[in-house]
């Protein structure tokens, strides 16, 4: 298959629509899901959910080693190892996935019990939920194997459909439980999440089915080991540990010394600057197996892609960033009510980390497409020690407010450390990089991003209460420099593909 600049466009927009679709659910959706069960109970489902995502790691990297050996197999016209990679692959995750789900059901007491400060009248509660949640992960790890699968076929289209229905219909039917049948039970919850995650598990299987089948690959039992496969997996596995632990440690940390109900309030801004992530991660996600096939065959093009991404996300995530940070305030008033402002700075400091955070991802999808999956795990570790001791003594000083300035701290040295990599590998040259920044139509479109900023802080400056309160007319600003910044930021090539 041919990596052409058109192609990652459209995949890179698939993605972002598959993406940005969900949102206005979950905009709408999490105020009456938090009001509903409550500051103490939204809590304990937004820990559950964390400890969901902490045990989603053990997948052991197959999700992300999949799409890139069925990418570079494509690429080679290798079609006759794909099944055995994809058999293999279900096999151990399967096997591996109720292995742990038996562990977390047997110590569920445990975690309710002796780890995370639960209110009392909540912990019988808080412990079935971890019992149903051990299922939950046999099933969420399968389906990551599915879009892994999916994407090394390069069917972003598919797969975003699968992550819309992940993305909408969980949030969909707990508002349903709460308004319509009055249910207020985390358990059951949970319980109508599982039978979802399966109904998608069924779906994504026959969707694979349908793929090899249009792509004359005959389906089959058989399986073998690929030696290359499982230590590029391992890797990706140690890596996804580390920054699994890394991406929640401030979160569990709350949860230990402070309180579930605390955590409320650091998470809901938290889910909200990550919907800032679309942009990177819709690129991230078409770019990764996209440089594992450049790098091995067109170096000249795999630096153009990398400068491209680059480019772009710097561009839209500094506007989106400013909007965050100048409006945090209004927005989390207008969205869950005047007890969120005390969120306001936690927003602002994690806004400016995501900002970080989304260039160390782009960094991260080429290193690793490049066949260096050990460099992620490297750059864990540097951070692990740093991050746990900064985390816990701003925790202990400064709140939740501490939690947010020691992660965006740690956003910044993930940034940091793979530059350094990828200079020290030398991927992309330091004069390479340098000259990409400094081209005259770089700058230009650098300049109005300036001017939008200028804009925007002049606004907060002068307290415009109509701009700010108004959400006509904050929308009607937003649709307006978004237009321009779209006429002058994106190329043609970028227009012709979304009309």
């Amino acid at each position: 298959m041919e990596i052409t600049r058109h192609l990652l466009v459209k995949n890179t927009i698939i993605n972002l629509i598959g993406k940005i679709i969900p949102l206005p659910v979950v905009i709408f959706t999490i105020p009456i899901i938090v009001h509903g069960l409550g500051i103490d109970r939204y809590g304990i489902y937004s820990l559950i959910l964390i400890l969901l995502g902490n045990f989603s790691v053990f997948d052991f990297g197959f999700g992300k080693g999949t799409t890139k050996y069925i990418a570079e197999f494509l690429a080679s016209n290798k079609k006759d190892k794909i099944m055995s990679l994809i058999c293999f692959s279900f096999l151990f995750v399967f096997f591996v996935s109720l292995l742990i789900s038996i562990i977390l059901y047997s110590y569920s007491s445990f975690f309710v019990n002796s780890i995370f400060k639960i209110p009392e009248n909540l912990a019988k509660e808080a412990n079935l939920g971890l019992k149903i949640c051990a299922f939950l992960i046999v099933i969420r790890l399968l389906n990551i194997l599915v879009i892994g699968v999916i994407e090394g076929f390069f069917r972003f289209d598919l797969s975003n459909l699968f992550i819309i229905i992940q993305r909408i219909f969980p949030n969909i039917i707990i508002v349903i439980i709460i308004k319509v049948f009055k249910i207020l039970n985390i358990s059951n919850i949970l319980v109508s999440l599982l039978g979802l995650e399966l109904s998608t598990l069924g779906l994504g299987i026959l969707a694979i089915l349908k793929i090899l089948k249009n792509r004359n690959i005959i389906f089959n039992l058989k399986f073998n080991i690929f030696t290359s496969f499982l230590k590029f997996n391992l890797w990706i596995f140690v890596s996804n540990i580390i920054s699994t632990i890394l991406v929640y440690l401030e979160k569990i940390l709350i949860g230990i010394f402070i309180s579930t109900s605390v955590l409320t309030y650091y998470m809901i801004p938290y889910n909200l600057v990550y919907k800032i992530l679309i942009l990177p991660s819709s690129l991230t996600k078409v770019l990764f197996p996209s440089y594992s096939v450049l790098y091995l065959k067109d170096r000249i093009k795999f630096k153009k892609v990398f400068f491209s991404g680059l480019k772009i996300n710097f561009l839209i995530m500094g506007f989106i960033g400013a909007i965050f940070i100048i409006f945090s305030e209004n927005i989390l008033v207008f969205w869950l009510g005047k007890e969120f402002t005390k969120s306001s700075f936690i927003l602002q400091c994690l806004t400016v980390g995501i900002f970080f955070g989304s260039f160390a991802g782009l960094l991260g999808a080429m290193v690793e497409g490049s066949g260096y999956p050990f460099v992620s795990t490297i750059g864990n570790f540097l951070q692990l020690p740093f991050y746990l001791i900064l985390a816990y003594g701003l925790i202990d000083k400064y709140n939740i407010n501490g939690a947010a300035i020691a992660w965006t701290t740690r956003m910044f040295f993930v940034l940091l450390i793979g530059v350094i990599f990828i200079f020290k590998l030398r991927l992309i040259e330091a004069k390479d990089f340098i000259k990409s920044f400094v081209q005259k139509d770089f700058q230009k479109k650098c300049l109005i991003l300036l001017l939008f900023l200028i804009l925007f802080l002049f606004s907060s400056l002068l307290k415009i209460k109509v701009l700010m309160n108004s959400l006509l007319s904050f929308g009607l600003f937003i649709f307006l420099s978004g237009a321009i910044f779209i006429k002058f930021v994106f190329n043609d090539e970028i227009k012709k593909i979304i009309k």
